[in-house]
């Protein structure tokens, strides 16, 4: 009445079963909104309802996307996320190094760049099989090439996940060429000690 107002109408913004906010209007000049009106305000409710569900999935996702570059970002694995398309959406510190690029040329190419020639085809196909939830081993050792051409054992998981609406897969590599030497180095010196024990038995006869 202070204001002049001779109507007020107050409408409830619901999302779900939840009220989250209430649009309100006032009128100086009539003293009864009229029917109409109400009707379509409370279907402009509906709609600032569905609006606010947008926005606030919008930020849960930015949120969601946020700490799963935290979380890449701190790994000790080299990891990319891979659309549905077969280009990397994400790639952290250590994919680029690992491989020799810089994110902003892995970002957007095709994972097969990454893959020896001989295993382009393989994987692109176990890659799509995997996506359509068919049963495909997610961890499993491969060879792949860096960017100056060298390949490298490396060891591979894959696991299916949702990016931004699209189906994607999160892939983390660890570089096995220092454990496959490490390994080799070890069955040399047991050779070596096989041969000695059995020079030492020689000997002794």
């Amino acid at each position: 009445r202070e204001e002049g107002l001779r109507c007020v109408l107050i409408v409830p913004v619901a999302v779900g079963s939840e009220i989250v906010a209430a649009l309100h209007v006032g009128s100086g000049r009539v003293d009864v909104v009229p029917g109409d009106m109400r009707t379509a305000l409370e279907s402009l409710s509906v709609r600032l309802g569905g609006v606010l569900v947008h926005f606030q999935a919008q930020e849960r996702l930015r949120e969601s996307e946020a700490l799963f570059r935290r979380v890449a970002e701190g790994a000790f694995d080299a990891i990319g996320l891979v659309g549905e398309d077969g280009r990397f959406r994400f790639v952290n510190e250590n994919m680029c190094q690992a491989f020799g690029y810089r994110a902003v040329d892995l970002e957007g190419a095709l994972f097969t760049a990454l893959l020896s020639e001989e295993d382009v085809i393989r994987r692109m196909e176990a890659f799509r099989s995997r996506l359509e939830g068919k049963p495909v081993p997610e961890r499993f050792e491969m060879n792949l090439r860096r960017k100056d051409g060298e390949i490298f054992p490396s060891e591979v998981s894959v696991k299916p996940v949702r990016w931004r609406g699209e189906k994607a897969a999160v892939c983390a590599i660890q570089d096995l060429s220092v454990r496959k030497r490490l390994e080799a180095e070890v069955l040399r010196i047991d050779d070596l000690e096989r041969e000695r024990i059995g020079q030492d038995l020689h000997d002794s006869v």
